[in-house]
């Protein structure tokens, strides 16, 4: 069918469709670029985050007799705002990378992670003893297969998709209200590691 054939109303249907495939190839690459930059942001955010804190801690181990950040409380409330602010910003993937550093690195109960953002994180199987999460968003989070141990969940928000069935509880492990769980028999004084 030739041009000379095609009435007023195909032609312009066919040039409207020409325009929209040459707006639409910069518009997905805008969109593209947008979320690779964003990405790569909360990529580098995250490295300087576990990069920063390493050094602290490293730096910390080695001046004198207290070696634990927990021992001194501006370091202790730099590296909490730090990992809060890192916590709200990345997403659930991430968060269990977060979390699995800390607890690696001894420092998940040195500061509180109280009212963090955990949402949708899959924390399963991670060792958490001793770690403070009272208040702390945990909608959505897989706490399946923890060592909750000697933790603190008072108050943490959660839903019907978190799952809360940690290996691992005692008498010292405070769960969010309405929460029932069988505990071991760890008989371990607690008191001595609530943070205040």
């Amino acid at each position: 069918m030739s041009n000379q054939d095609s009435s007023p109303k195909e032609i312009k249907d066919t040039l409207a469709w020409e325009m929209l495939k040459l707006l639409l190839v910069p518009i997905v690459l805008a969109i593209f670029g947008v979320w690779l930059n964003d990405s790569s942001a909360k990529r580098e955010r995250m490295q300087n985050y576990l990069t920063s804190t390493t050094e602290l801690a490293t730096k910390t181990a080695a001046q004198g007799k207290k070696g634990k950040i927990g021992d001194y409380p501006t370091l202790r409330s730099l590296v909490r705002l730090r990992t809060l602010l890192l916590l709200s910003e990345i997403d659930p993937a991430s968060k269990r990378q977060v979390i699995e550093f800390l607890a690696n690195s001894d420092l998940h109960y040195q500061i509180s992670l109280e009212r963090a953002d955990l949402s949708g994180a899959d924390l399963s199987g991670l060792y958490l003893r001793h770690i403070d999460l009272r208040r702390a968003n945990l909608q959505g989070t897989n706490l399946n297969g923890t060592d909750l141990r000697g933790a603190t969940l008072r108050g943490a928000q959660v839903n019907m998709r978190t799952s809360l069935n940690p290996t691992f509880t005692d008498q010292c492990t405070i769960l969010p209200s309405g929460a029932r769980l069988q505990t071991s028999e760890d008989r371990n004084d607690c008191r001595s590691w609530r943070m205040n």
